[in-house]
């Protein structure tokens, strides 16, 4: 290869790089885009066949046997879909704008740190898992997931699942929804603070129908551990959205969780 062709291709590489790098546009293979930033994260949950380590809450007999009783609380939390952006969305390969991007990642964060320091903590929580596909199995990523939730919140002797109808649906058969409505009766909460997402889909399919079950009064969504679509909202709405988490400003949140509800839900941020 002639050298001076060569010693030019090397500068315009270098040069395109600097200018994507200056004006925000990451390349693919920068490992500080969001998108390669994502595929780290799914890489360091690897494929585990290991079964989930809390139980599964429709195996628990009602009323609660004296050994799987929780510590009684006043707050027990439902998270819908806990990191569904992570390993359902396929991030790494969808083109989305880098706010929105960062705003999952912001959520996810926040989302993880909270489970981790709850479960570890002795507060109920109750994870509704993903099912499965309209064919019938899994999604592929299910392995990963698992060793995700397994080192999030394995921790936790009052952390429990059961799963939605579907993975794409945050609806639950007939039968979940009467064990959650069991286990959540014994407890006798204070209140029920639902949380992950997507907000006004799989997270208002939920709320819209535990709520015909539990006393809509006691249960609340919460902003600050919900999570947003990257497909609902525009780059400028995500980075406004971004702004106010890391200022611990939720007004956006509410504004969004009014939207998609119809106004109809109840929301109670963390204090």
């Amino acid at each position: 290869m002639n050298s001076r062709y060569f010693t030019t291709s090397l500068f315009l590489k270098a040069f395109l790089t600097i200018v994507l790098a200056v004006s925000g546009c990451a390349t693919v293979d920068d490992p500080l885009s969001p998108s390669r930033q994502f595929a780290d994260i799914i890489n360091s949950f690897p494929a585990a066949q290991e079964p989930l380590v809390f139980p599964d809450l429709t195996k628990i007999p009602a009323p609660l046997a004296s050994t799987s009783r929780p510590t009684p609380a006043s707050e027990v939390y439902v998270i819908v879909h806990p990191a569904y952006g992570v390993f359902f969305q396929s991030l790494g390969k969808e083109k989305f704008a880098e706010a929105k991007y960062r705003l999952l990642k912001k959520q996810f964060e926040t989302e993880k740190e909270f489970i981790a320091k709850q479960a570890a903590s002795g507060t109920t929580i109750i994870l509704v898992l993903p099912g499965k596909t309209s064919d019938g199995a899994f999604p592929a990523t299910y392995p990963a997931y698992r060793n995700y939730l397994n080192n999030t919140a394995g921790a936790g002797s009052s952390v429990f699942f059961i799963y939605s109808e579907t993975s794409s649906s945050g609806a639950i058969s007939q039968n979940e929804m009467m064990s959650l409505y069991y286990f959540i009766r014994g407890l006798r909460p204070a209140r029920v603070m639902v949380a992950g997402g997507y907000i006004g889909r799989c997270q208002r399919e939920f709320y819209n129908e535990f709520t015909n079950y539990i006393e809509k009064s006691l249960v609340f969504i919460v902003p600050q551990l919900s999570t947003i679509s990257p497909d609902d909202v525009t780059e400028k709405e995500a980075a406004q959205i971004l702004n106010g988490l890391e200022q611990q400003d939720y007004t956006l949140v509410k504004q969004f969780i009014d939207k998609r509800t119809g106004a109809s839900a109840n929301i109670l941020p963390l204090p």
